[in-house]
């Protein structure tokens, strides 16, 4: 990661509420349509080439986008939309990287987006809620799955791992989900950012994953994290 020590002065990020086609409870399909066009591939490029790709989340105006830190892995960057009004290829540029949290936020420069997605500042998420996954995950080394959804629930809303509050999910994802969303399908809210996948197999002292969980920040932490709040 190419972040340390460039962002120290945390900003305060007031955004606006926008509540398309988020009135829950939605049927799976019908909420991949509507949150798909606030989801971006996210690469890193050096020399020319791609290095690491990631997802985001058209999170406000001004083509405002969360995603997680390491995420980014040079100062290159490159912002890419598949569908909807905002469709295209952007330069991105960093706003605020949070690296022991994991999560930063970006911007897809020249982009005037007019919807974005909104996210759950102020309440946890309830477990046993039922969410979807969107992001970009790696088929194999040439192919990725561009807007690639998935659907299960929130195993634990909040629990500290490494002294770190996160959110678990009980949702299937792979390698090039990390920094996109997880959307409540009750309302619509943004509730989580993939940071990790749990692997399948025995692993250290016998203990054994089927490889459907992963870790996420929680929404709720977004504002003491990223300074991210609502506002008028």
């Amino acid at each position: 990661m190419v972040t340390k020590g460039l962002w120290k002065a945390k900003p305060k990020v007031t955004l606006r509420v926008k509540k398309n086609n988020t009135q829950g409870p939605i049927q799976t399909e019908t909420a991949v349509k509507s949150f798909e066009p606030f989801v971006c591939l996210i690469e890193s490029v050096k020399n020319g080439e791609t290095i690491s790709s990631g997802t985001g989340t058209l999170v406000g105006p001004g083509g405002l986008v969360l995603t997680c830190a390491h995420v980014l892995n040079s100062p290159t960057i490159n912002v890419k939309l598949s569908t909807g009004k905002s469709r295209g290829s952007y330069e991105g540029e960093i706003v605020f990287v949070n690296e022991k949290c994991d999560v930063a936020l970006i911007r897809a420069k020249k982009l005037s987006n007019t919807d974005w997605a909104t996210l759950r500042l102020n309440t946890s998420a309830l477990k046993g809620e039922r969410i979807i996954a969107i992001g970009n995950p790696a088929i194999d080394q040439e192919t990725l799955n561009l807007g690639g959804a998935s659907a299960g629930i929130v195993s634990n809303p909040k629990i500290s791992v490494l002294g770190q509050d996160e959110l678990i999910a009980d949702i299937t994802v792979a390698s090039g989900s990390s920094g996109g969303p997880l959307f409540s399908l009750d309302n619509g809210d943004l509730i989580g950012v993939v940071l990790a996948v749990t692997q399948p197999g025995i692993r250290v002292e016998g203990v054994s994953s089927s490889g459907s969980y992963c870790l996420a920040a929680p929404a709720d932490m977004l504002g003491k994290w990223l300074g991210l709040q609502y506002g008028e």
